[in-house]
Order: structure tokens, then sequence, then C-alpha cells
């Protein structure tokens, strides 16, 4: 299909425009730009129920019309409803339930797509001072003890590691004293039940020695060997009893405690970011089994204490591997690469855009990881977004040595370009022709075209401003690609003029009139400074009227 150029229509909640009053008058806003794709920005999922939306779906479609959709964030619904990166159970199945109602809603349509931000959650870093419930799953929605108990190296890093105490820091517990304390319970109680004991059989040798003489089985000086014979007899059978007696009651107290704490993670009991718990879980698992998203995102083992000190390098990857498991779920929740395949539509991620003072913290931000959960997810039907805007105020990173460090298929699994101007500052401002802006965003696409972006969806995703000249340079943008033209050879005609202007002569013939300005004062022969006309200009005292007129 090569490129597809379109405008997004905004959101009426932000203008409240009458031409973008739901889903219908959002589709044809493309055709005021020049161009036959919108990506309709959902307000709310209610804009799925408009009871005339079928026919008006039909009806611009006639227009020839495409377009896609831009399912909930945080920005379009003011409240975190989607998480796909949260390990919080009830944020979990909201979060599918709501996906899977949108894909059916979207693909019903016939849109061309369906994108979500990826990541909107709180930063892990910030976790601290979250207030959560402690009811976590792993990335497959299952109940995360399950996890735990599948696996022998996870029950050890949980209960038994150099990191345990860490991990555990949500409760302000530690596994180990725990048990250690209902262990110094048990201890004293087992040394007042063998002191009770032996006292008791102490009593019992006595009573039972003092018998045998007054019968005649044994003689009165023999009292006190048959006495210590008894009395160890019975000793090493007590002693023995209560080691076993003590050794179960361990065994006891540990499941007693592990039991507890595994509750304590599937309890709605509120916490100080028990979410924590299940992405150092989660990045376990994926370290030890080489998960292919830990590889590509991390790209080498960890320690547990590497796991435990470094966030930063891991989060990224358990984040999307959250992400995965909505598309992998388990069988308690409905697969969604069916429905892909059934409506042919792409399911987009793209970087969200996180609030100020958080740059550089989201759990999902840059294209590598953007890239990695495309290709993984298990269906020809999944690609990434490059939102330049959103990954500069987003993830504090040099964009053009990111894209570059892609790996060599990158640009294959991208989909939807969503182009503004490139600025750290989000607004979602025009591009106008000719500028540097204009010149940034083509190298960066041109870099990802080497890496197999041959296709997609090119948008303007617009903010508050006109964007006529923006489609302009989006037109010269798709057409210097698709003729593979390297970004140090374009055209004047990239940047909105001709050779042959008027104004590019005058500029040439200006520039060749300067050229030898630096040596001014510096030959040693006479310098002129005018020609013959402009020195008669000079004496007549019109040396400015020829100055304006010199070029006309």
């Amino acid at each position: 299909m090569g490129y597809v150029l379109g405008i997004s229509s905004g959101l009426w909640r932000v203008g409240r425009e009458d031409n973008i009053f739901g889903i219908i008058k959002k589709g044809y806003y493309s055709i005021t730009y020049g161009v036959r794709f919108t990506q309709i920005d959902i307000d709310s999922i209610t804009e799925f129920k408009d009871p005339f939306l079928k026919q008006g779906i039909e009806e611009l479609k006639r227009f020839g019309i495409e377009f896609g959709f831009h399912g909930e964030t945080t920005a379009t619904s003011a409240v975190d409803v989607i998480g796909f990166d949260s390990a919080i159970k009830d944020v979990y199945e909201i979060t599918h339930k709501r996906l899977i109602e949108q894909i059916n809603a979207a693909g019903e349509l016939g849109a061309k797509y369906l994108l979500f931000h990826a990541s909107e959650s709180s930063p892990f870093q910030m976790l601290y001072r979250e207030f959560q419930p402690s009811k976590l799953v792993d990335f497959w929605g299952r109940p995360l003890r399950e996890l735990i108990e599948s696996e022998k190296f996870l029950w050890k890093f949980v209960f038994e590691s150099n990191v345990t105490k860490k991990i555990w820091e949500f409760l302000r517990i530690e596994p180990q004293e725990v048990i250690e304390r209902r262990l110094s319970v048990l201890r004293q109680h087992i040394r007042e039940l063998l002191q009770s004991k032996i006292t008791e059989a102490t009593q019992k040798v006595l009573a039972n020695v003092e018998a045998k003489i007054r019968n005649g089985e044994i003689k009165p000086e023999e009292r006190d060997k048959a006495f210590v014979e008894e009395y160890n007899r019975l000793k090493e059978e007590i002693e023995k009893e209560i080691s076993e007696y003590e050794k179960s009651e361990t065994e006891r107290l540990k499941n007693e405690v592990t039991k507890d704490l595994l509750d304590s993670i599937d309890s709605y009991d509120l916490n100080y970011g028990p979410e924590r718990f299940a992405y150092y879980v989660v990045a376990k698992y994926m370290n030890e089994t080489k998960d292919p998203l830990w590889m590509g995102i991390v790209g080498r083992k960890l320690s547990d204490e590497e796991i435990f000190t470094k966030p930063e390098i891991w989060v990224p990857a358990v984040a999307t591997k959250y992400v995965w498991g909505h598309f992998n779920p388990s069988p308690n929740f409905e697969d969604p690469k069916p429905l892909l395949e059934k409506y042919k539509m792409y399911i987009v991620w793209e970087t969200g855009l996180v609030r100020q003072g958080y740059e550089g913290m989201a759990r999902i931000a840059r294209p590598k990881e953007l890239y990695y959960l495309a290709k993984n997810l298990g269906t020809k039907w999944s690609a990434w977004c490059l939102d330049m805007e959103h990954i500069l105020a987003t993830c504090y990173i040099d964009l053009k040595k990111e894209i570059e460090e892609l790996p060599d298929d990158a640009g294959a699994w991208l989909k939807v370009v969503h182009v503004a101007y490139p600025s750290p500052l989000h607004g979602h401002k025009p591009i106008p022709l000719g500028s540097e802006a204009q010149e940034y965003i083509y190298e960066i696409l041109y870099i990802l075209r080497q890496k197999g972006f041959k296709e997609g969806w090119i948008l303007h995703e617009r903010g508050d401003k006109p964007a006529f000249q923006t489609m302009e340079v989006l037109r010269r943008i798709k057409e210097f690609l698709e003729k593979d033209v390297p970004p140090n050879e374009l055209p004047p005609e990239f940047y909105g003029f001709e050779i042959d202007e008027p104004e590019v002569i005058r500029q040439e013939q200006i520039v060749l009139q300067h050229a030898l300005d630096p040596l001014k004062g510096l030959l040693a022969v006479p310098e002129e400074e005018h020609t013959f006309l402009s020195k008669i200009a000079l004496e007549r005292g019109r040396l400015e009227q020829w100055k304006k007129e010199e070029m006309r």
C-alpha cells in the first residue's frame, strides 16, 4: 500500500468543536485537508453505541475515506482505565475486558488499526508511594502465587534468596524474621515440653524401680543401676519423640508463614506499591527462562542483586510482558489474536505521554521496547507506532541515535507514524514547510525506511492549530521517501521551492556579490566598493533606493 497520508480528528472534549462531535463527524475530518485517511480519536467508548453509527460509517466509506482508531488513554478519558502493564488483578481484568470490546467495535466498523498507549501506569520508581490492593496476577492473568509455586527458582528467590527481605519490603516484614520469631516460641515450648516429660519419666522410673524392689524382682543394692538403665531408655525415647515433633512443627510453621505471605499477595489489603513485588517475580522468571522480550530489551542475564537495585534496566521488559500477556492469556480470558485475524486489523502500540516530572521513568517508552513487543506478540497483525514528540517529551533521550540503533528489521513492524513539530514540549504543533523540523522528520523516517518501513500510515496528529501546510510537508516527505532520496541529497523542491524561481536566483546573486566580503581591508590594490550604477546612485544620494531595486 506504500505510505498513506492522513490526519487525526482530535478530541471533542479538548476543543468542543462541532465538526468532531462523535465518530461519524470525526471520520470526515481528513477530507478538509485533502487526504482520505482519518485517525479517529476516541473520547469515550460510549461513542461506539451511537445509534446512527453503522449507517454513518457506510456513508463515510462511500466517500473513499479509510480510518483507524486511537483507543482509550488517560489523555482521552482523564482516568487510568487502561493499564496493559499492570499487575493488579482488577486493573488487569478491566483492561482486558475493554480491550476486547474496543477490538470488536473497531473491527466491525472496518478500521485499519486500533492504537493504544502501551503504558500509562505510574512509574515503577514511584510505586513506593502508591496505595494499591495486594491482589496480584502474573502476565497471563493468573494469581501470582501460581507462578511462584510452579518454579523452584522462583520459590527460592521469594523465600530464601539474598534479596528476599527486600522484595517483601512493601509488607514491612521479612519471611525469615517471621519464621525465626515463631520458631523461638516453638523452641521455648519444646524445652518446656522436654523438661516436663523428663520430670514425668524420672518419677515414673523411680516408682517402677521401687515396685520391683518390693516385688523382689531386683535387690535394693541394684536400685541405682536399674534406675539409670530405665531412665536412659525412656529419655532416649522422649528425645527422639521431641525431635520428630520439633521437626514436623518447624516444617509446619514454615509452611504456615509462606502460606500467609502468599495469601497476602492475593488479598485486597492495601499497601504501598505491592505491584513492585509482582515485577520482581516476573523479572526473575524472564531472566531465568531467557524470555525473548527480556533478551531483546535487557540483552543479558542479571544477578538477583541487579534485579533489585537496577529496575531501570529491566522494568520495560516486564511491562511489555504484561502487555504480551493480554494477547497470550490464561484460559480464563478471551484471546484477542483471532479477532485481529478476523477483522484484518492491526493492534498498534505507541509511546504514552507521562506527566511532567516523570520524564525518563515511563515503564514502556523507547521505540526498541515497542518493536520487541510488536514482534513477539504472536500475531502478524501487531505493529508499533512512532510518535516523535511523545518520545522526546517522555524518554529524555536522543531520538535519532535511538532510531539508528534499532535492529535492522524494526521498520518492518512500524505501521503508524504520528507527525507533529518534533518538540520536547508536548503540543502537536504544525510543521512549517521548508523548516528544520521537516528535514529532521525526513531523516528519521529515511533511517526507518532502510530498516524495513516501506508502508504504513503517516499522520499529522493535530493540536489546536490549522495543519494545511503540514499536509504539504507530508506529501513532500512521502514523495522523496518513496524515491529513496538520501537526506543529504534532498533537492530544493523538497523544501517548497524550485531552483529557477526568481527568489532563488535573487538569493544566489546576493551570495555571489558578497562572496569576497571576508577579504575587505586585506588587499594591497585599491578596493572597489560599488559598481558603475551603484556608484552613480551613491553620488546622487539614492543608494538606499538602489539597494531595494537592485535585484528586482
